[in-house]
């Protein structure tokens, strides 16, 4: 693992131009550092729905009301580096937005994996720690430009309740809440 961080510091992605492969995969110590994923999670209790969601993936809970008509809760939102919040976080991180995208490559503004965009040190500090027990900063964690930090939704359970619906990005990119 220490190997790994000492590599990717060295590395230097080149500048955007049009020669760039942008979905050429780069690993180092067999790992692909610039991969990640998005979650959109729920947990249903006796009391409530909870929502977690990490990128751009959506989350909507149908709710019946007493003449029958539909009405939709948003139970997350996408996080996209154009969000003034995200944003902020992304500037403060040294990297730009540009075309709604974080230096004009990745569109999401949260999500699991995506290393070079979050602390390298990170995978030093769980490699010296990895036979005790490692504590993660969740504080750290929502600084990053790619915060791995998901937010969280908390919405009571009622007989209104109907359905809930979890989609990923293809989803949502077609169809509205």
């Amino acid at each position: 693992m220490k190997e790994i961080v000492v590599e990717l510091k060295k590395k230097k992605r080149p500048k955007l131009s049009k020669s760039v492969k942008f979905f050429e995969e780069k690993r180092i110590g067999g790992i692909p550092y610039h991969m990640g994923c998005v979650a959109i999670i729920c947990l249903i209790t006796r009391d409530y729905i909870y929502c977690a969601n990490l990128g751009d993936s959506r989350s909507t809970l149908a709710e019946k009301m007493s003449d029958n008509r539909i009405e939709i809760v948003e139970m997350s939102k996408d996080q996209k580096p154009s969000d003034n919040l995200e944003e902020e976080r992304i500037k403060a991180g040294g990297k730009w937005v540009v075309l709604n995208r974080i230096e004009g490559r990745i569109s999401i503004a949260r999500a699991i994996g995506d290393w070079e965009y979050k602390d390298p040190e990170l995978c030093l500090k769980m490699a010296a720690q990895q036979k005790k027990s490692f504590k993660f900063s969740l504080e750290e964690a929502k600084k990053y430009v790619i915060s791995p930090f998901a937010e969280v939704k908390k919405w009571p359970m009622s007989n209104k309740n109907d359905f809930l619906i979890l989609g990923c990005d293809g989803i949502w990119d077609v169809y509205t809440n």
